[in-house]
This record gives C-alpha cells, structure tokens and sequence, in this order.
C-alpha cells in the first residue's frame, strides 16, 4: 500500500469488497491496473484532442 492509500474515502469500499469477494487485494489490483491504465491513457487522449490539457 502507498502512504496516501490508507486515508482515501475509498479504502473502507474496497476492503469491504475484496473481503466479500473472497479475492486477495493483490490479484484485483494485478487484475484492474491494465484496464484502469488503458481508461487512463483513453481520458488524456480525448482530454488533449478537446483542447482541456494543452500541449
């Protein structure tokens, strides 16, 4: 976990459905990160094309 990780809002939500689920916070995280960078990278994309980050 990083320094920040613990304060976010969102920590109780995804240790509530990790601990549900039944899936080690690891495995979602191995699972997630490639989909969430992809989102990410689409964002700035549509981001820089709509003129909202200037290059």
């Amino acid at each position: 976990m990083t320094t920040g990780f613990p304060v976010s809002p969102l920590t109780p939500a995804t240790f509530l459905v990790v601990g549900l689920t039944g899936i080690d916070l690891a495995d979602h995280q191995k699972f997630t990160f490639p989909l969430l960078f992809g989102a990410s990278i689409m964002m700035t994309i549509t981001c820089v094309v709509l003129g909202i980050f200037p290059l």
